[in-house]
């Protein structure tokens, strides 16, 4: 059964996972990188915001080669609306996904959908994300 406090910590962990990976601040382990590997199993999906669709395999492989790519990033999850459906099988969250890196700053609107699953460390796995850009001043709105 999942709930709002559930989804909002996901969230919140896994993007700062992924500061920790690109800053290279975890090691670059098989080991360290299954805590995305378990929640971004097929069939997950992601289009970023160039509106190219990337599959589990494509972007898990593109995520361990950027470990340590970025020292400086902060990642910043803002303005978070979570929606449990009914059956508290599935739930959506919406979200601003901020990357600060050195004085570049890149927005992103996402809409995550997240399932229920029990083998994963906060019982839930990620299904699809839909990323778009967000300018600063949207953000301010």
């Amino acid at each position: 059964m999942i709930t709002s406090a559930q989804v909002s910590a996901e969230v919140l962990g896994l993007h700062a996972f992924f500061q920790d990976w690109f800053r290279g601040s975890i090691p670059r382990t098989r080991d360290r990188f299954t805590r995305v590997a378990t929640v971004w199993s097929p069939p997950f999906t992601l289009i970023d915001p160039h509106n190219e669709v990337h599959d589990a395999d494509q972007l898990l492989t593109q995520t361990y080669r950027l470990h340590g790519a970025f020292t400086e990033l902060r990642i910043e999850i803002r303005k978070i609306e979570i929606t449990v459906h009914e059956d508290h099988a599935l739930a959506t969250a919406i979200y601003e996904e901020w990357h600060i890196d050195k004085t570049e700053i890149e927005g992103r609107l996402c809409s995550a959908t997240l399932v229920s699953r029990g083998a994963t460390a906060a019982g839930l796995a990620w299904l699809h994300i839909h990323e778009s850009r967000v300018s600063p001043m949207q953000s301010a709105a």
